[in-house]
Order: C-alpha cells, then sequence, then structure tokens
C-alpha cells in the first residue's frame, strides 16, 4: 500500500473504525428488531452501546 494512503495517526484509525462498527450495529439492530428477535436485538443493543461508550459517543453518567 502506498505510505500517502495509510492512515497518518492512530486516533483517525479508531475514529473512522468506530464509525464503521456503529453503522454496522445499528444495522443488525434494526434488522433483528424489524424480524421480532428480542435475543439479538438486545445482544446487538448491548455491543451498540458499549462502542459508543468506548469512543464518548455516549455522555458518561
Amino acid at each position: 500500500m502506498d505510505p500517502a494512503g495509510r492512515y497518518q495517526s492512530v486516533p483517525g484509525l479508531q475514529k473512522d473504525l468506530a464509525a464503521y462498527l456503529r453503522m454496522n450495529y445499528a444495522e443488525l439492530l434494526k434488522t433483528s428488531v424489524s424480524g421480532q428477535d428480542n435475543n439479538r436485538s438486545a445482544y446487538y443493543c448491548g455491543d451498540f452501546v458499549m462502542i459508543n461508550r468506548l469512543t464518548d459517543a455516549l455522555p458518561a453518567s
């Protein structure tokens, strides 16, 4: 890979990865809710909250 195409910092990589994970888990959660799969919905909801929490997307309580 061309060095110019690489991430210039770890925080930049983390930010993009967190955005991807949020989008992915949000879609999985929406699909499980619409399919009325409560067990999967709870699992994805927990993961979605943790991803947001770990990336400071949710305010600390």
